[in-house]
């Protein structure tokens, strides 16, 4: 029988941003969500890209994915999208 995966979707929006006292402790709470989600059985850990945008704080998602590597260690992660003006294709 197949195995069913569960992953989660992780937005860093203009409400949630508003909510902390810097920018540290919300990149902080949701490193701690990704350990946690990974803790309960989940699989993969997805989140967006925007640039100068309210829906998402996320501007360098590399550099994040790389905090998330080292705080867990079978989760998979991706993002949504990658906005193609401020990346050059061969460093994706």
């Amino acid at each position: 029988m197949t195995k069913l995966s569960f992953g989660v979707f992780d937005v860093m929006s203009r409400g949630v941003a508003e909510s902390y006292s810097s920018a540290a402790d919300m990149y902080d709470d949701h490193i701690q969500l990704a350990a946690e989600v990974e803790q309960k059985g989940y699989e993969y850990y997805f989140s967006i890209e925007h640039q100068s945008s309210p829906l998402s704080y996320l501007t360098s998602p590399n550099v994040y994915f790389a905090s998330l590597a080292r705080n867990t260690s079978v989760l998979r992660f991706g993002m949504m999208i990658y906005q193609m003006p401020f990346h050059h294709p061969i460093r994706l």
